[in-house]
């Protein structure tokens, strides 16, 4: 298992790796791209990104940089081809649409606040969100951060942690297809 941990100290960095690592999660259902690539072109959602409606890739290792650099909250969706991703601003809404999305991250901010209390996390907590092959720490401070700027289109939940010297909750995933990003698929309902 890899693992990585991003400094505290930029923890809009920290929010953006996280939005990005709930995208990589919920790739799992997705395809990769079925068009034909000549030998040593970026793979699309193995070597870069895109983040529609821009026709810009941008390199995995720079995903996290471009989501931080956005100038307003968004909504991240991730289609049904690995690597592509709707992107939405707050900015670039009005009406009904901005509405929307600002009660999108506004329930998710008080659920993360719920589930905090409930988890009874300190202030200075670390989570855990672990999946595949890959464990992410991230500060409690940049999880709620993320969650005021980031909406991405995955399920989740946040629980407490023990015995585990890393973190003090872990951030648990449910992907479109079923998968948890700890544990099995969810029982069939």
């Amino acid at each position: 298992m890899t693992a990585s941990l991003i400094l505290p100290d930029d923890a809009l960095m920290e929010a953006a790796a996280l939005a990005f690592a709930m995208v990589r999660f919920q790739e799992g259902s997705a395809h990769l791209d079925r068009h034909s690539i000549p030998p040593g072109a970026p793979r699309l959602g193995i070597d870069v990104y895109g983040f529609l409606p821009s026709l810009r890739r941008v390199p995995r290792e720079g995903v996290a940089e471009f989501l931080a650099g956005l100038a307003s909250p968004a909504i991240l969706t991730p289609s049904t081809t690995r690597g592509i991703v709707a992107l939405t601003l707050l900015d670039e809404l009005s009406g009904d649409r901005r509405l929307g999305a600002q009660k999108e991250l506004s329930n998710q901010q008080l659920g993360l606040e719920e589930m905090v209390q409930q988890a009874g996390l300190d202030p200075e907590a670390y989570v855990l969100l672990d999946f595949d092959n890959e464990a992410n720490i991230f500060s409690l401070k940049a999880v709620r951060l993320w969650a005021e700027r980031f909406g991405v289109h995955v399920g989740w939940s946040l629980g407490s942690l023990k015995d585990d010297p890393r973190a003090s909750a872990r951030i648990m995933l449910y992907g479109s297809d079923g998968r948890r990003s700890h544990g099995d698929r969810l029982p069939p309902s």
